[in-house]
């Protein structure tokens, strides 16, 4: 994927600020749309599929140093308020609206490791309001990221909370919730969801936990690791190496498939443009039905 040069981004924040008759609501889309073009051009070449803005956001942060901590905090902040957009008075929208695009316009100059222009700096708020960690009870479910890890319990980051807590893994009051057998596959960084969470003696305790959540696992993959000779991972690999069966159906659905993924990311496309990348990525496939035919 071709990369957008820092100056694009800065121009648009600069348009976005001096667009002073347009509605804030309509200002506030715009540039968390800008901000997820962003992510999503920072983390084209990961190398896995990062399936949100939170796990994007948090692949760029993950080796943070100190300094970088309010960044991400600010940035993580600006995720979740806008993920309440149509709730958030407009007055509020106005009061925070520059400061968000300052903390889009640092993370631009981070990752670019280009300085903000003069005349955009003149627009933007000199400092950022320090965030604190928020506090409050729980109840629910949750997005955590994994900060330490012991024999019993997890320290976690709650990422819509803002605050650090503890996870224990064997339920003193349920003998069904015991996710011991998850600390080998728990590293430092790991994200996890807490489902359907309760709040024992100032701990959290889960009742399922779901590992890296960002990574989909085919259910197919895992089948096909199953085989009378035996249960073994090398099989889907052999497996790989067959030939596809393709059918009208089956990149008809495929098709269908790219167009949800787009229209749940939010990526803007025609459907003319839709068809272009299907057809380009599937070119082989479709080549061969048309010979079939």
């Amino acid at each position: 994927m071709t990369s957008v040069p820092a100056s694009y981004y800065y121009q648009e924040i600069l348009r976005l600020l001096l667009q002073v008759q347009t509605p804030i609501r309509e200002r506030c889309r715009n540039g968390f749309l800008m901000f997820q073009e962003f992510l999503q051009q920072e983390t084209s070449e990961a190398g896995v599929y990062l399936s949100g803005t939170f796990a994007k956001l948090h692949y760029l942060f993950q080796n943070r140093k100190v300094d970088e901590e309010q960044i991400y905090i600010g940035l993580n902040d600006y995720r979740v308020r806008m993920g309440n957009l149509s709730s958030t008075r407009d007055e509020v929208l106005q009061a925070d609206f520059a400061y968000d695009m300052l903390r889009l316009a640092r993370l631009v100059a981070w990752r670019k490791q280009v300085p903000l222009p003069i005349q955009l700096k003149e627009r933007l708020p000199q400092l950022l309001p320090e965030l604190k960690h928020r506090k409050g009870r729980f109840a629910g479910d949750f997005r955590v990221v994994v900060l330490e890890k012991r024999d019993d319990f997890l320290l976690v980051y709650c990422v819509n909370e803002g605050i650090e807590q503890k996870v224990r893994l064997k339920s003193n009051t349920d003998e069904r919730s015991d996710f011991t057998a998850l600390l080998p596959l728990i590293n430092i960084n790991s994200n996890l969801n807490l489902v359907d969470t309760r709040w024992v003696d100032d701990v959290l305790e889960p009742t399922l936990i779901v590992l890296e959540p960002d990574f989909l696992i085919s259910v197919t993959a895992i089948a096909n690791c199953i085989q009378p000779t035996g249960v073994c991972s090398e099989y889907e690999v052999v497996n790989r190496l067959q030939p596809v069966p393709v059918s009208k159906a089956i990149l008809l659905g495929n098709m269908a498939g790219q167009m949800l993924d787009e229209e749940l990311h939010g990526y803007a496309s025609t459907y003319p443009e839709t068809a272009r990348r299907f057809f380009y990525s599937k070119c082989c496939a479709v080549l061969h039905l048309y010979r079939a035919e």
